[in-house]
């Protein structure tokens, strides 16, 4: 596996003016695995705790963790590894110190009245072995004879990589490059799940010469590598096939894609990824086919004036980011259908009108009939509350929309605040 990295991490260290063998380093904190994880949560080749890495630029959330990155992280490493020696000025304290960190480094050299790693006395037990294992290894890696390994002939790192600005299935990926999933997945081990990060960028590794054809695909039909998804929260009492038929996906389809085993016991709380492939699905990507029809948004279905509305409960775990996703529409329009000022405040049990999109939102508004004359309607003085729209109001009161704007000189799109008074017209002439 070292061969495999190590021309590439030489070449980034030399260019970055540091000593070539410091690039041997990954041999003794992970022998080269970009998968390795510490009970310190460290993570990667170069195993990075969190805070450390965060530090240095790399991003850890639930798609991603950088650390894993083989390019990402070797350039966090140098960049952490050259400020070490600049701030020690020598380097078997820089490499010490990238063990046990620059706190416990200069505690050592402060009860210490030497400057010389050998003479340093107070170092935490495995720093005090670090740097002697490191030189051994450098040894053993430069001398393969020792180790039986010298006609060995190993590959070396040598990719395309793409930035991805988009949720893509790597399924989908692999499908096109006639590639497999497992080997794509292997290549990208930054990448958590089975699809990039819906938010950030992200570089995905690829086989050598299969980037043009890559983006010429993506570029001809973008939809066909697309992913939703639904973010699902799981309550007390639940199981997974409950969940499965709730949301009419293959059991087998969210056991693999949230890697966990039919048995398992699942945790209150704990968040599992729903797929919902968009238009074209691959072909060979088993997982995702099985899911052949998409989910279906929970909620009833009414007719508001010729156009199809959803009324839709919110329940415990739900966030306006997940509705938008799951009825894909905007979440502004959420907001804005439904009178929110703040996107946190949803709460169980609020009832959302939701719209197949902005334009049926507005279709509905302009097909309701001419409001009559309100002039001579008794009125009735309604205090806005949290969550009201005008469309709640008017279904309450039996009145149309256009009665409540008229009567109130307001228009369709105006924002109802808390605690504001709306005056409803709710009978015909005295």
């Amino acid at each position: 596996r070292a061969d495999y990295y190590l021309p590439v991490v030489k070449k980034m260290f030399s260019d970055s003016g540091l000593p070539e063998d410091i690039a041997y380093l990954p041999l003794i904190e992970s022998g080269f695995n970009p998968l390795a994880y510490s009970r310190k949560r460290a993570a990667g080749m170069w195993q990075f705790i969190p805070s450390t890495g965060k530090l240095y630029g790399l991003k850890k959330d639930f798609w991603v963790d950088e650390r894993r990155d083989f390019i990402l992280s070797t350039r966090a490493a140098v960049s952490y590894l050259k400020k070490l020696y600049n701030q020690f000025n020598d380097w078997h304290i820089a490499i010490a110190s990238y063990n046990c960190g620059e706190n416990s480094m200069n505690r050592a050299l402060s009860r210490s009245s030497s400057n010389n790693y050998w003479d340093l006395k107070k170092l935490p037990k495995e720093t005090r072995q670090y740097v002697p294992e490191f030189l051994a290894a450098i040894i053993m890696a430069k001398n393969p004879e020792s180790t039986g390994n010298a006609d060995a002939q190993h590959d070396t790192f040598d990719l395309d990589t793409v930035t991805l600005n988009e949720c893509v299935s790597l399924y989908a990926v692999a499908d096109t490059l006639g590639f497999s999933y497992d080997k794509l997945h292997e290549m990208n081990p930054h990448i958590l799940h089975w699809c990039s990060h819906p938010f950030n960028s992200v570089l995905m590794y690829l086989p050598k010469g299969t980037k043009d054809k890559f983006i010429s695909a993506y570029s001809n039909s973008p939809s066909s590598f697309s992913v939703s998804w639904y973010k699902y929260r799981i309550k007390s009492g639940e199981a997974l096939k409950s969940i499965a038929r709730h949301f009419k996906t293959p059991l087998d389809a969210i056991l693999t894609l949230n890697n966990i085993s039919p048995k398992q016991r699942l945790s209150i709380g704990r968040d599992l990824l729903i797929p919902i492939p968009v238009n074209q699905k691959s072909s060979n990507a088993t997982i995702l086919a099985a899911c052949d029809e998409r989910t279906k948004p929970a909620g009833r279905a009414l007719m508001v004036n010729g156009v199809k509305v959803v009324k839709y409960k919110v329940r415990n775990g739900d966030c306006l980011w997940d509705l938008a996703q799951l009825f894909r529409v905007d979440r502004e329009d959420i907001c804005k259908w439904n009178n929110i000022h703040d996107a946190t405040s949803i709460k169980a049990g609020m009832t959302l009108t939701i719209y197949k999109s902005a334009q049926d939102y507005k279709n509905a508004v302009s097909r309701q009939q001419p409001a009559p004359d309100v002039s001579a309607r008794r009125v009735v003085y309604y205090k806005i509350r949290k969550g009201d729209n005008l469309w709640n109001i008017a279904q309450s009161f039996k009145v149309q929309i256009d009665e409540l704007t008229a009567m109130n000189d307001i228009d369709v799109d105006t924002t109802l605040i808390p605690g504001d008074v709306l005056k409803v017209p709710v009978s015909e002439k005295l």
